[in-house]
Parts: structure tokens; sequence; C-alpha cells
């Protein structure tokens, strides 16, 4: 009876009474050559700038589709396809190529492997798939290595996605319900040098900074803003249609600064309080146009005052305060010159 093949590793199937004389030999091919190959051979496949077919006949002569790891070497030149036997078997692909490499039966789809990859395939005998879906119970002591645009997928629906294209970094959140990123401490969003962009304190604020410096925080009664809030629309306090810039509903109030030398630092306040204790020149320094405010001057002991020269006053209104007595004086600054007008005396 005549020998026969295999119809995966194309094993030598002796006949009875074939190869009379020649079984060890023949046996040894099957398993020395034939079977090794299959199970832990080795063999490099070049590609020159053209895809590569791989056939297996009847003969358990050394074949490289035989081989269970397959390298990829040579010129790829663009995207390439290795076509391998309609047979049922395993392939360890390590593509040393410069593009992707499409693993397939002829005909079928495949699947690629990226440039520099290295992943386990497995031939059904109809297409080559890929060898794992589902990992139970994965430990590892070492990086878990995604190329461009590969996803690590979340959910049933493949509801949670994060990738790099390429160029931009994302994790897609497509699913029903919210997307929750969670910390004991704080959570932190910083750029790639270390800089803050937003921290959320558990049990505290959350801080919003503009070039690693903080700019807004909330607080047990509100927020804090650091430095000038700017809008392009109108401001409401205790309203929520202003119909004008600022627009106050209800009572306002400043802070008063006590500052008692006649000389009222604009970058401070608007409204200040002064009790002289000697004459003095009434001067206004950090001009601001467009600010304007009150004085609650104390000139109870009649001490001279003066006004500087861009102090603008009336002769009459400054003479008026160095009398003994108790003034409200209101200004108006036009980024030059403060106007001051005397309001009242409760002399």
């Amino acid at each position: 009876m005549a020998s026969t093949y295999s119809s995966n590793l194309k094993l030598q199937l002796m006949g009875t009474g074939d190869n009379a004389g020649t079984w060890g030999a023949v046996t040894n091919l099957n398993l020395g050559t034939a079977l090794e190959e299959a199970v832990a051979g080795t063999i490099d496949v070049a590609f020159s700038s053209a895809d590569v077919t791989l056939t297996l006949t009847d003969a358990n002569t050394a074949q490289p589709a035989r081989n269970m790891r397959l390298n990829l070497t040579g010129t790829s030149g663009g995207a390439r396809s290795l076509i391998v036997p309609a047979i049922e078997k395993m392939y360890v692909i390590n593509n040393g190529l410069a593009d992707a490499c499409t693993v397939k039966v002829s005909g079928q789809t495949g699947v690629a492997v990226p440039a520099g990859k290295t992943t386990l395939l497995f031939n059904n005998g109809t297409d080559v798939v890929s060898a794992i879906n589902t990992l139970v119970g994965l430990t590892t002591t070492d990086n878990i290595n995604f190329g461009d645009n590969d996803r690590a997928i979340f959910g049933a629906g493949s509801d949670l996605q994060i990738y790099h294209n390429g160029a931009n970094s994302y994790i897609d959140d497509t699913g029903a319900g919210n997307l929750y990123i969670r910390a004991s401490d704080s959570v932190r969003l910083q750029s790639a040098t270390g800089e803050q962009g937003v921290i959320v304190t558990t049990d505290g604020a959350v801080t919003l900074y503009h070039d690693n410096g903080s700019k807004l925080a909330t607080t047990a009664t509100g927020i804090a803003v650091t430095g000038v809030l700017t809008t392009t629309g109108n401001v409401g306090i205790g309203t929520t249609s202003p119909a004008a810039t600022v627009d106050v509903s209800g009572n306002a109030r400043g802070a008063v600064t006590t500052d008692n030398d006649l000389s009222f630092n604009l970058a401070v306040g608007n409204n200040f309080s002064c009790t002289p204790t000697g004459g003095g020149t009434l001067t206004f320094t950090n001009h601001l146009a467009g600010q304007s405010g009150f004085i609650w001057l104390d000139n109870s002991g009649g001490h001279a005052i003066a006004a500087a020269g861009t102090t603008k006053i009336n002769a009459a209104d400054l003479t008026a305060i160095s009398v003994a007595g108790t003034y409200t004086l209101s200004y108006f600054d036009n980024g030059t010159n403060a106007y001051v007008s005397v309001s009242r005396s409760f002399a």
C-alpha cells in the first residue's frame, strides 16, 4: 500500500509494506524534520517589495510553511501580504519589515501584523485569525504595548476605548452612563512637564490653573479668583438677567481701607478712611481710569491739608476740609488726575 500524507503538516503516513527497509529514515524525517518544524521550527521569510506565498506539498522534507515561527525579513516597499496554505495550524509571526504585513489564506482577509510586532495567529483552514481573543486572569511584569490606532476596549458594546492615533491620544466613552475618574486623595490634570491644569481635592477645592498658577478655586462659600476677571458680556450680581455691564440687584458694599497719611493707593481699593495726625497733602497714587469711590475724612484736629498736582479739588473745598470737622469726599479718576468734591461736612 502506497504512503499518504497528513492534511495539515504533510507528515508521511506509511502504508503496509511501503518503504521496506527505510522506515527508520522516513520516521526520522517525520519526527526530526516535519514535526519539529511544526512544533518549534523558526525560519526567515524574505520579502523583496512584493507579496510572498508559502506552499506545503506532499513531502516530509523541510518546508517553510510548516514552521511554527515565521520571521518576516527583507524589504517590504509598502504594506504586504504573506499567503499561507489553507491548513489548520498555529503561527508565531515576527514582522521585522518596515510596513504592516497581512497574513492570510489566498482570497481571504487575514490579520494585519504591524511593523516591528510579534503576534500569535491561528490558521483555521479557511483564513488566518487572531489566536487569542480573551485573556483571563492576566498578570504581567512588563509593558503592554499598543501601536497607533490599536485600542484598549472595555464593555460588551465597546463602550470605553483608549488609544493613540499617531498624533493625539483619546479616551472615548460612547456607552450609556457617565465617565467617572476617581482618586482617594485628589484628581490632577497635568501637562507632560508636570504643570498643573486642574486639581480636584477630596472634601476640598476644585482649582483651575493657568501656566501653573492658581487662578480660580472653589471654597466652602463660593469661589476665589486670583488676578483679573474679564468678561465679554454683562455681569449680574443678585440677578440672572443683567441689563448692564455690571447689574447689581440689592445692596452693594465695598471694603474700606484705613490710610491716615492723606495718600491713597488706588490699587488697594476704592473706599478709604482717614484720620490725619498732622498737616499733609491730599494725594492719589496708581491712577486707574474710571475708578471712583469715597473717603471718610476725620480732621477733628483741624490740620492744614494741601492738594497734590494731580489732585483736582475746588480751592474753597480744600479750605473747608482744613477746618476741624468730619467730611465725606468723593472722587473720580481719569487715569491721570483724581477729581475730588466734598459731599458733606459733619463739623
